[in-house]
């Protein structure tokens, strides 16, 4: 990968993280705001809303923090750190996440890890007002199975996001929206694998890993 490649990719994942970043922090700004508009008067609407965005600030930063920083440990033993970071993630965005069978309790490698998460946030992404999600995890492992179904009201991927997860992009082609994608197809790579999506026509798509 070239220096200007590597920039690029850089300033995507910057764009990516300061867009999903900006709102929940701009709320909590607002939040602030009001109480200070109130002279020392507590008031419950703008506690709730400062509370809002500051979970909300918070689960986006841990999110981010796993699935696209750097990890120093080969190896990460702390699989329940992974469903806590997922389940919250969902739940902020009126998603059910259920595990299929018993959640994987085995360990991740850095390139696993980065891989399950950036696919759970292209899977997420596709429902606009939250819904249902499963995740199958096969007991040998990530690279063994991982298959991840999402359903709601409304159901969907964009065309360049789908592309960007599943063929061979140049990264001057990739925008913010699709770096996530982009990404997860990196880590799979890295793997051996290729990732497959399916959309079931019902408001209902299957994401899931394939070997190469």
């Amino acid at each position: 990968m070239s220096d200007k490649t590597q920039l690029h990719l850089a300033e995507l994942m910057g764009s990516k993280i300061c867009h999903d970043l900006v709102n929940s922090v701009g709320s909590l700004s607002n939040g602030i705001e009001l109480l200070s508009e109130m002279k020392g008067a507590v008031d419950k609407e703008a506690l709730d809303l400062i509370a809002r965005s500051a979970n909300l600030t918070l689960v986006r930063l841990k999110f981010f923090r796993l699935a696209f920083g750097l990890n120093t440990n080969k190896i990460n033993n702390n699989w329940d750190q992974y469903c806590h970071t997922i389940e919250s993630y969902g739940l902020e965005y009126g998603t059910n996440i259920s595990w299929q069978s018993n959640k994987y309790t085995g360990n991740l490698s850095d390139g696993e890890a980065k891989l399950l998460l950036n696919l759970f946030h292209i899977a997420i992404t596709c429902l606009i007002r939250g819904g249902k999600m499963s995740i199958e995890i096969s007991p040998n492992g990530l690279t063994d199975k991982l298959k991840i179904i999402v359903g709601g009201k409304i159901c969907n991927i964009k065309k360049p996001v789908y592309l960007a997860a599943t063929e061979e992009k140049k990264t001057e082609d990739i925008s913010p929206r699709e770096v996530t994608a982009y990404l997860a197809r990196l880590h799979a790579k890295s793997l051996n694998k290729a990732i497959q999506i399916k959309d079931n026509k019902n408001n209902q798509i299957t994401f899931e890993i394939i070997s190469l």
